[in-house]
């Protein structure tokens, strides 16, 4: 049975809806709202019903709160101004299914809207992606936007070569790129600026302009500098994202020390390796205010965490580490011919193919990955204390993306630098540096 719970300021709308999904054998309609504020009220208590938990307990009160936020509940669509009624249901499993379908559909409405979340990892890998499979189809139809999403993340990264976690169009607005490019931000942190990095050698490669490199090696430098001690988290996070630009600076620059950057971040990666081909979380840093392990039963499921409650308990991480890692050991792998790389890569593919989900009842969860998996117990198991992206949630522009790119490019016996080796993205350059050059970096004048 369906439930439905209604949300409009219209009551002749909600009768109307009401009858049609009353009139359905497999739908009820269980309460009616005029106004966002209620909305969250009746959802809710809905949640602690339907789940059997008790809202005098505060970690019971803290997952709910986690899957209805009055935040996201209040966006409009901009989609229902033009008659379009979206309609969303969501793949996360367990506890907390139907606030996880009501938390979606208000992000619909969110993203229905100019966006403005700049986050240098999220764009990275919308820029990779996109050159991976122009490549693929032989298409050279983004490499315009490709170029100016290259150019555009070069002149918001500072002179030190960081870019601060996130650029939001609001501050860029207000403050002009310039400012940022001008700025002497530190960021040790390769979560969120190690496939940039990536993007820029790519990038210089592609087109000969220098500015893609002198400033991200620079950084890497400094970042490699502060390992482990210096780095934010410390994890093996952090370690799967660094092997990707180390792989691509050796393309560039290939020099004794730049090899042995890379050798230490995947040897200890490889030494956090179970025979099982699983990585094994590790978490040793600060967090930096967030991605913390929580520490009583109140902040469990209020914010993001890791996988583990304590370091050295058997989970790995397929959202966050797994594919990220297994791009970065086979590039890093064609970069060097290192055979310990290899066996890495192929124990880490094995390890992948063998806890794929697999179901001819649920064929939306057929072929995915869920986050956590215990190789002990050899189940999707873990703490599932991080309020969004627990431990069987499945987030498939993430690790599973990559996993299932770079299973690819192994059956055709290639890397991601040789098979994008061909772009054409250079004949661009001209045209495209032309058009951003009107922007002098200045505050925005609308």
């Amino acid at each position: 049975m369906i439930t439905v719970l209604l949300a409009d300021d219209q009551s002749l709308v909600r009768s109307g809806f009401r009858m049609l999904i009353d009139s359905a054998d497999d739908m009820e309609t269980v309460g009616e709202v005029d106004n966002g504020r209620d909305a969250v009220a009746e959802h809710f208590a809905m949640i602690f019903n339907v789940h059997a938990l008790r809202p005098d307990l505060p970690s019971d009160a803290a997952i709910v709160r986690a899957r209805v936020r009055a935040a996201t509940m209040a966006g409009e669509n901009v989609l229902h101004d033009r008659g379009v009624i979206p309609i969303t249901s969501s793949d996360a499993q367990g506890m907390g299914r139907a606030g996880e379908t009501v938390r979606r559909t208000f992000q619909l409405a969110a993203v229905s809207k100019p966006a403005d979340d700049d986050s240098p990892h999220d764009n990275a890998r919308v820029l990779l992606a996109t050159i991976l499979a122009s490549a693929g189809l032989g298409s050279g139809d983004w490499d315009k936007w490709v170029l100016r999403g290259l150019l555009a993340n070069l002149r918001t990264t500072g002179r030190l070569g960081f870019r601060e976690d996130r650029v939001d169009v609001g501050p860029l607005e207000a403050r002009g790129w310039k400012a940022f490019a001008d700025a002497q931000n530190v960021n040790y942190s390769p979560h969120f600026d190690s496939y940039l990095w990536a993007c820029n050698l790519w990038a210089y490669k592609q087109t000969g302009q220098r500015a893609f490199l002198e400033s991200t090696r620079n950084a890497i430098r400094m970042t490699m500098e502060q390992y482990p001690a210096g780095w934010r988290w410390q994890d093996s996070i952090e370690r799967a994202r660094m092997l990707l630009c180390l792989a691509w600076l050796l393309r560039v620059d290939d020099t004794p020390e730049h090899r042995e950057w890379l050798s230490r971040i995947a040897g200890d990666l490889i030494e956090r390796q179970d025979r099982s081909g699983a990585l094994q979380e590790k978490l040793a840093g600060t967090g930096g205010g967030h991605y913390l392990i929580p520490q009583s039963n109140e902040t469990y499921g209020t914010g993001e965490t890791p996988l583990i409650q304590k370091d050295g308990d058997p989970a790995s991480d397929q959202l966050y580490t797994a594919g990220f890692a297994l791009l970065g050991f086979h590039e890093a792998f064609a970069a060097t011919g290192d055979a310990r790389l290899k066996a890495a890569e192929d124990r880490l593919a094995d390890f992948l193919c063998r806890v794929q989900v697999r179901s001819d009842a649920l064929p939306w969860l057929d072929g995915c990955w869920f986050r956590a998996f215990d190789f002990r117990r050899w189940d999707y198991w873990a703490s599932s204390a991080d309020a969004g992206w627990g431990a069987w949630s499945v987030e498939t522009g993430w690790g599973a993306a990559w996993t299932a790119a770079v299973l690819a490019l192994r059956a055709k016996d290639t890397s991601f630098w040789d098979f994008t080796a061909g772009s054409a993205i250079e004949r661009l350059l001209s045209e495209v540096t032309s058009e951003m050059a009107v922007n002098t970096g200045g505050p925005w004048q609308p």
